[in-house]
């Protein structure tokens, strides 16, 4: 169970922590312009080494509005002036409301700290909204309780002590909120699927890490929060077997991949990052319930890791149903992590 981090020093402690570990991965490249609506100004700039994602970090305490941790995040381009804002993970300070979009919250049992985001997306075009970005992503939403007993949801970025999985973690937001803007500029976004966005989530959590051991607990919640990127590694991965003539991949809340032909969908995978018995129980239901009444699809898969074997009646349950299983396994390298996938 995740609990909201409220007191000022620890968030701001927290916020040390996440600072340091994401500039082990990026160069400092100077004071670099940054604009936003009716101001900008100049900021020492980070770059991770990889990506040309940028990232700047400060506390600002306006004249008016809520004092905060300023996380912000972009795409550097050295041939501009003034860089954009992608999206910001900013933390509040004198306050705990939701009107700021990120937070820290800590596991109860291994004492391990996330960055959250609400999935509170700003940007101006139309289409860009909290309520549309939840719809079409595929990022997972999870229960963080605050001391006051209410309950509220966020996206897992990462943990702040871990540097790789918090670089790649952010890095994966950031990617899923330029591709949500740029399909509102173009006006490709569909968002008329009838989901309520407070519902429309499987919240995982609580079905796969109740009971668990401390140290397995740690481990399997990590892989929890690589789910953008396995979901993001499954799409490269199916496209690398090949697409026929009209077909193409999608995505969207409800399904984390399916391939689409002539408009109507033949393939849909679901990724678990467990296989312990409820979460099994879910996803078959999953794959069934999105597949019911769409004679097109001829598959079904279920993408599990492969440290999670299947107990004897699953597998049988599976076959009857016509259920194929794709494992995948995750590795660390010094600089990125890889997902690879089991043929």
């Amino acid at each position: 169970m995740l609990h909201l981090i409220t007191e000022d020093k620890q968030k701001q402690n927290c916020q040390k922590t996440l600072a340091k570990n994401l500039r082990k991965f990026m160069s400092n490249i100077g004071e670099r312009q940054i604009g936003y609506p009716g101001d900008n100004e100049f900021v020492t700039m980070f770059k991770n080494n990889r990506t040309n994602l940028w990232f700047v970090a400060k506390t600002i305490t306006p004249k008016k509005g809520t004092k905060k941790l300023w996380n912000a995040f972009g795409i550097f381009n050295k041939d501009i002036r003034s860089h954009n804002i992608v999206v910001e993970a900013n933390i509040p300070l004198k306050t705990n409301a939701q009107n700021v979009a990120g937070f820290f919250a800590k596991e109860q049992i291994t004492g391990r700290i996330y960055l959250l985001h609400t999935g509170k997306i700003g940007g101006g075009a139309k289409g860009v909204s909290k309520s549309n970005f939840l719809r079409t992503t595929t990022l997972k939403l999870v229960d963080v309780h605050d001391p006051n007993g209410k309950t509220r949801k966020g996206i897992v970025l990462g943990p702040i002590d871990d540097a790789l999985v918090i670089n790649e973690g952010v890095l994966n937001f950031a990617n899923h909120v330029i591709e949500f803007k740029k399909a509102a500029r173009e006006g490709s976004l569909k968002t008329d699927d009838g989901l309520s966005t407070e519902n429309q989530f499987d919240d995982q959590y609580t079905a796969e890490f109740s009971g668990l051991k401390s140290g397995k607990r740690r481990e399997d919640f990590d892989y929890y929060t690589y789910h953008g990127i396995i979901v993001d590694n499954l799409v490269r991965y199916r496209k690398g077997q090949g697409l026929y003539e009209g077909e193409h991949i999608s995505n969207d809340a409800k399904i984390d991949l399916k391939v689409i032909k002539n408009g109507k969908i033949t393939e849909i995978y679901e990724v678990k990052t467990s296989s312990v018995r409820q979460v099994l129980y879910t996803a078959i239901g999953q794959l069934m319930t999105h597949s019911c009444g769409k004679a097109a699809i001829n598959k079904r898969t279920l993408v599990i890791p492969k440290s999670s074997p299947l107990d004897s009646d699953f597998r049988l349950t599976l076959s009857e149903h016509n259920i194929k299983v794709q494992y995948f396994n995750l590795k660390r390298t010094k600089h990125k992590i890889n997902v690879d996938f089991l043929d």
